[in-house]
């Protein structure tokens, strides 16, 4: 005779139970810690498409004085232009030369490279506009 055919009733049961409750407490362990990843995955996800926000306002912000500069070669105001000449004062530059922009590198390592190649041409732009503005000032614009 087998031990499971000498056990009990109420032990057969009582196994039986045990099995269950056991099995219950793995699944809603497996369900907590794939919530948690999915909450994490979530939250990354939200930085990404504010980090995709913030760059999408600074680009306006640019487009925007870019069109100042444009409207300024076109009929000159030659007492001053009114844009921000200083790279690290305009609304990329602050954001930028930040520790949200560290932060959107460490989040996102891939971004190290992009951000630094944007860096140079950004501060040239910014250079382009006091170049003008001096031509204008001097007389020198044909």
């Amino acid at each position: 005779m087998s031990l499971w055919n000498r056990i009990s009733v109420k032990s057969k049961f009582l196994v039986g139970i045990s099995i269950i409750f056991v099995l219950s407490i793995l699944s809603a362990a497996l369900s907590i810690f794939s919530i948690q990843e999915l909450v994490a995955s979530t939250k990354i996800q939200e930085r990404g498409e504010n980090l995709c926000q913030s760059l999408i306002e600074r680009e306006v912000q640019h487009l925007q004085w870019v069109n100042t500069l444009s409207n300024y070669l076109v009929a000159p105001d030659t007492a001053a232009l009114k844009i921000v000449k200083d790279p690290t004062l305009c609304g990329f530059g602050k954001w930028y030369y930040s520790i949200e922009r560290k932060a959107a590198e460490r989040l996102f390592p891939a971004t190290v490279e992009a951000f630094k190649a944007i860096e140079k041409p950004h501060q040239e732009l910014h250079a382009t506009a006091e170049e003008i503005e001096r031509l204008v000032k001097a007389g020198d614009v044909t």
